[in-house]
């Protein structure tokens, strides 16, 4: 099960998609870009942890440690929800410590900074919903937002189907309009999914049809294009429960369709973060993971942590933990058994941001990955979505979905072997 942040939009936006008429009613480089690669890419599902990598003692006793911390709240993850929270405890007279496996804040918020031109490029993250909690966000760190347009005059797009690089030259997409407000209509039924997952039971039948048989049992064709474009990482559109589709293209999603999303209007997603990063100061520990974790006390919880600068001991009234919840990423937490039962359950799709160098496709050229033989024309994942000039010159944007699990490299070998078929 694949979870959303309410304040970000972290799947990524098809340029080919303008949201204004969609209906009638994203001198250095970023953190991980390597400089020596011409593909970078980064998954938005977290590494496991793995205690034995460590060069301190699972085992060793909290007595044993010297740098003991006492906080109100331990969060682990700093991602976009682990920052907010933080940032909101802070303003709440709460004492906080953020526990972030990366060396930044942010998650999967991440700007280049091109050498050359000084321009910018969102590899992650590109825009936010138009929400008052983002404005009054952004506004505490004096960050001014504007809405987000996705238009690029001079910019044809190419519908190719990447598996064989075969012109999709018959390619056409009705009007989403009439079917995006029946699938409105139809979200309008469970408004409680904008909030969770505290779900009535029973279950309504419909959100667990496959999605493509939702699309199909409601006449709503039209709107799969749509969809497909801003629920890249959802995995396989058509099988994925109608539920988790709903979870992330959801009421909200529709609205900032009518309305515009936000962004940055200093074309830099990153600048939250690193603002947000000099607030809690030292109360932040980068580069850091959780070894083990003791829920036993009644007092307090007590998390033993890998940093930098020697083993931690934070012992907190409270534990927010903001990772994905699976069993790899909670080696060390004394899970329970029906903690355990629950987390191993969840699975999720993977999706990757990149940026790609001199790929030989011309600046004004976005190629989006169209089946030339498939249902709605949608691409065969694991696969590009698109590749799209980035407005910087050689550079190029490129989304890969999977409903698998894949390592960096084979994602970057896939995107070069797909442009040079």
């Amino acid at each position: 099960m694949a979870t959303t942040d309410q304040t970000s939009n972290s799947q990524g936006v098809d340029p080919d998609q303008d949201p204004t008429p969609a209906m009638d009613e994203q001198s250095s480089t970023a953190p991980g870009l390597p400089l020596n690669s011409h593909v970078s890419a980064q998954s938005i599902d977290r590494k496991g942890l793995d205690a034995h990598e460590y060069d301190i003692d699972p085992d060793q006793s909290a007595s044993e440690v010297q740098d003991v911390i006492t906080c109100d709240v331990c969060i682990i993850g700093g991602g976009a929800s682990g920052t907010y929270a933080a940032i909101r405890l802070c303003d709440m007279g709460k004492s906080v410590v953020v526990v972030e496996k990366q060396g930044r804040l942010g998650g999967p918020t991440e700007t280049y900074f091109d050498p050359a031109t000084k321009e910018t490029a969102e590899i992650g993250v590109v825009v936010w919903h138009d929400l008052p909690v983002v404005r009054d966000y952004f506004a505490r760190f004096d960050i001014p937002l504007a809405k987000a347009s996705f238009a690029t005059p001079g910019v044809s797009t190419i519908h190719a189907d990447l598996r064989s690089g075969r012109i999709v030259d018959d390619y056409r997409s009705a009007s989403p309009n009439a079917a995006l407000a029946t699938y409105g209509a139809q979200l309008a039924r469970y408004p409680y999914l904008e909030a969770g997952f505290d779900i009535p039971y029973p279950v309504s039948p419909d959100l667990l049809l496959p999605f493509g048989e939702f699309v199909e049992k409601h006449g709503i064709d039209a709107v799969m294009h749509t969809v497909f474009g801003y629920a890249q990482g959802i995995g396989d559109l058509l099988r994925v429960p109608t539920i988790y589709v709903m979870k992330l293209f959801g009421l909200d999603v529709l609205r900032n369709l009518r309305v515009g999303f936000l962004a940055t209007e200093r074309h830099y997603n990153g600048e939250i973060y690193e603002k947000a990063r000099l607030k809690l100061a030292g109360d932040v520990l980068l580069n850091s993971e959780v070894v083990k974790v003791d829920r036993e006390t009644e007092e307090h919880a007590t998390v033993l942590v890998k940093s930098p600068s020697g083993p931690k001991l934070v012992k907190a009234s409270t534990l927010l933990i903001t990772i994905p919840p699976k069993p790899k990423n909670l080696h060390g937490f004394d899970l329970d058994d029906t903690e355990r039962s629950l987390f191993s359950h969840f699975t999720n799709a993977t999706y990757y941001s990149a940026l790609i160098r001199d790929s030989g496709i011309p600046d004004t050229v976005r190629i989006r990955n169209t089946g030339a033989d498939t249902a709605y024309n949608l691409p065969i994942l694991p696969g590009a979505y698109y590749f799209a000039p980035t407005g910087i010159p050689g550079l190029h944007h490129v989304k890969y979905g999977s409903p698998v699990e894949m390592s960096d490299e084979q994602v970057k070998a896939d995107m070069l072997r797909r442009l040079s078929g």
